[in-house]
């Protein structure tokens, strides 16, 4: 898995939920932080607004809990990665 997390063209379009991680055994703080380690932004895909904004690990944890049990999504891409112009955008459209 490392080797994929390590190859600077892979995005990543993620769940975080961080009560389904806990009851998987995994803690929240550590998978985002694994996914900074190497090398990956983050940005929070916002349905309700309409928006892909940068998000950094404490305001993840504290907006998404597991006693609330709630979620949202994240695209990771590598720091360096140009290739995805939308995430330079403050929002987005979905298809027609």
């Amino acid at each position: 898995m490392s080797n994929i997390l390590k190859n600077n063209n892979v995005k990543i379009v993620s769940e975080f939920c961080p009560g389904g991680l806990k009851r998987f055994g995994i803690d929240s703080e550590e998978y985002l932080k694994l996914l900074i380690k190497f090398g990956f932004k983050l940005y929070e895909v916002s349905e309700r607004e309409k928006k892909i904004k940068s998000v950094d690990i404490p305001k993840l944890l504290k907006t998404y809990t597991p006693r609330r049990n709630n979620f949202t999504n994240l695209l990771c891409v590598k720091e360096n990665d140009l290739s995805i112009p939308l995430v330079d955008s403050s929002s987005f459209r979905s298809p027609s």
